[in-house]
């Protein structure tokens, strides 16, 4: 009966945004139904940690170039290897645990939710692999139907009239090509630009998100701008992140692009302490120089009042934790790199830009590299 409950756990791992809330009751019933010998506490365990390898042969088949057959056959025996060793764990674990205490039912029930706990953390390097990370599977199907139903998407490159407040404007999402060298990405970008066609509104917004353009820039005068606005159409700004020297190094930007000028630029002052911004003293260390770590030296911007945009309070990414709202704009533009994000990570980031939205009476714009999305019912 313990089996049942390792059965929904992996269930809820499997289709964690339509069967997320499972996970509670695998727990339950695995509390209510405890293991009975150590036997079974070994197999329940080895399926529960390799159920979640599934992954293994779509990812080595595009890996490795493989065909189906080969990368079926070399799963097989990685998953067979991980079994194997992975039961070995467990039968010196659950044997020294009935040694030691029995399986009196809630001796069995605290001993359970121990190793619950650690298939738990146990699964989080793979969470970049999985669709979902089930310990926090119960909010996720719940977060999923929010966001469909409080936003709406934008389309890449189709222009939509959208209605913010009592002005309605054009906004044309541009995602980024991605893997390209700063030559050929300016060159794509170019394209995509001269592609778009001329909106019927008077105003008009191309919006692409943070690091659209990941090679630093200058505030003015780089010739990539004075490329990209010779295609732009007129009556349009063109919202994009790059990356813009400053003094002690560089800084996340959305640059306000038109026709012939640029008429402002945002810098990002919010960064995610010991991520973005790791201590000056970690790139000296050894460990950092032996094996090149590429991390570029990112440092806050500056926070001024964006006066210029007069329908965007712009934010970056991590901006939007400490964003003040400013009630004279009309939505907020939170311009992302989502891509680094496994998908319930980016799930739970978009429900808490719709709860920061509703929360402060103001529209959002959430602008990532596959998806662009505006909350609906404000």
């Amino acid at each position: 009966m313990f089996l049942v409950g390792i059965l929904l756990q992996l269930c809820s791992a499997w289709w964690p945004l339509q069967l997320g809330f499972l996970s509670c009751l695998a727990i339950g019933w695995c509390l209510w139904k405890p293991v009975r010998s150590w036997q079974e506490g070994v197999l329940g365990s080895t399926i529960l940690w390799v159920g979640y390898l599934y992954w293994i042969v779509p990812f080595l088949k595009l890996q490795l170039g493989a065909s189906t057959a080969g990368a079926s056959i070399l799963g097989l025996l990685l998953l067979s290897y991980f079994f194997i060793s992975t039961a070995l764990i467990w039968w010196v674990l659950w044997s020294l645990s009935a040694y030691l205490s029995g399986f009196s039912r809630w001796r069995s029930g605290v001993i359970c939710s121990v190793y619950l706990w650690w298939a738990m953390a146990a699964s989080l390097p793979f969470m970049s692999c999985m669709s979902g990370y089930f310990f926090l599977n119960p909010l996720l199907p719940a977060v999923a139907w929010a966001r469909e139903s409080l936003s709406f998407v934008i389309p890449p490159k189709k222009w939509l009239v959208i209605p913010i407040g009592d002005v309605k404007i054009a906004c044309y999402f541009l995602p980024p090509p991605v893997d390209y060298s700063r030559a050929a990405l300016t060159q794509k970008l170019y394209k995509d630009l001269y592609a778009a066609p001329q909106a019927s509104s008077n105003e008009s917004y191309i919006l692409s998100p943070e690091s659209t353009f990941p090679f630093s820039l200058p505030a003015f005068g780089a010739p990539e701008f004075q490329l990209w606005q010779s295609v732009l159409p007129a009556n349009t700004t063109w919202i994009m992140g790059g990356v813009r020297s400053v003094e002690g190094g560089t800084t996340q930007a959305l640059y306000y692009l038109q026709k012939g000028l640029i008429t402002d630029v945002y810098e990002k002052y919010s960064l995610i302490d010991l991520f973005e911004s790791p201590p000056a003293s970690f790139f000296q260390r050894a460990c950092v120089r032996c094996f090149s770590l590429g991390h570029e030296t990112f440092v806050p911007g500056l926070q001024v009042p964006q006066d210029k945009g007069k329908i965007f309070q712009p934010a970056l990414c991590s901006d939007l934790f400490s964003l003040v709202p400013n009630y004279t704009k009309r939505a907020v533009l939170l311009a992302v790199n989502e891509t680094w994000l496994p998908p319930w990570m980016k799930l739970i980031w978009q429900g808490y830009a719709l709860y920061w939205s509703y929360r402060n009476g103001m529209r959002l714009l959430w602008v990532g590299h596959t998806e662009c999305r505006m909350s609906s019912l404000l």
